[in-house]
């Protein structure tokens, strides 16, 4: 697709804007589908051929396929970022995403685990009589909930992120942003007490905190793997992920009067926007408490 430039938009939104590996992926694939959708239905080859009809049309064609809202926009914000990126360049003069409208998502409160059931995780059992590998799932667990941490954040989390005299982890998020997350002092403690676990492996290959069970450091599918085995003994949940236990984290600092500030900061989002909708999952939880107990909500 060098004839569209796929490979050099790939090249900036990755080295030049510093895109996840995670979104890098989607980029691409998106584009790549686009590509072979062009060249199938319009035998369309070359970058200044595309016309805002031919969008609408590859649009239109998911669509036909149910595909969910999220879904579509995600793709065309692939879209918007690969023509302005050309337009930026010089590339094109005119840019066909112009004339599209993305459909709405339809809004959702994310989903969370109540604290209880978090809770239950740390209690069930007796971790100093424990090796490595039994205490890994539960303590990656407590980092989750306690630091709100993004999946990518705790794997690329290395032994010399820890503050251990001013209590706080330091965090390197999407696009390269780096934050400092405070921690309890019984957190502390207990990365103390699995670093002295985690020597018990008999090879390791990294300085990274969390390591796989062969020493080096962990990918997300093992991570994901490790926590969602853990929850589906606590919750039927749907979500049963490490970002179902950031929900969590922002959720219950919410209810608990936390300002919105303040989670913005510790989630290190870049809108407060997106942190905003914690507190419509308080207030949410808020209205069901009232029409439950006041007396004006009862039906009689």
């Amino acid at each position: 697709m060098h004839e569209l430039g796929l490979s050099d938009f790939i090249l900036y939104i990755s080295k030049e804007k510093h895109f996840s590996n995670h979104t890098t992926k989607s980029y691409s694939q998106d584009l790549r589908d686009f590509k072979d959708f062009l060249r199938s239905e319009f035998e369309i080859h070359l970058l200044l051929e595309i016309k805002h009809v031919h969008i609408r049309s590859w649009l239109a064609s998911m669509a036909t396929k149910e595909l969910q809202s999220t879904t579509i926009n995600r793709k065309i914000s692939s879209l918007k970022s690969f023509f302005k990126y050309h337009k930026a360049s010089g590339n094109m003069a005119l840019n066909p995403m112009r004339k599209i409208i993305s459909p709405k998502n339809k809004k959702s409160l994310p989903k969370f685990i109540p604290s209880k059931d978090i809770a239950s995780v740390f209690t069930r059992r007796n971790e100093a009589d424990l090796d490595y590998a039994s205490i890994l799932s539960t303590f990656i667990i407590r980092l989750f909930y306690e630091t709100g941490m993004r999946s990518a954040e705790l794997i690329n989390l290395k032994l010399s992120d820890i503050n251990h005299y001013k209590h706080y982890l330091k965090v390197l998020g999407k696009g390269g942003k780096e934050r400092l997350i405070p921690i309890r002092r019984e957190l502390l403690e207990e990365i103390i007490g699995f670093i002295s676990k985690r020597s018990m492996l008999e090879e390791k290959h990294s300085d990274h905190l969390i390591l796989n069970f062969k020493g080096m450091k962990a990918d997300p599918k093992f991570i994901y793997n490790l926590v969602n085995r853990e929850l589906s003994t606590i919750t039927l949940n749907e979500q049963k992920s490490p970002h179902v236990l950031r929900h969590s984290f922002a959720t219950h600092l919410a209810d608990n009067g936390a300002e919105i500030n303040a989670i913005k900061e510790l989630l290190g989002h870049s809108s407060l926007r997106a942190t905003q909708v914690y507190t419509h999952n308080s207030i949410q939880r808020i209205k069901e408490a009232y029409e439950l107990a006041h007396p004006k909500a009862l039906k009689e």
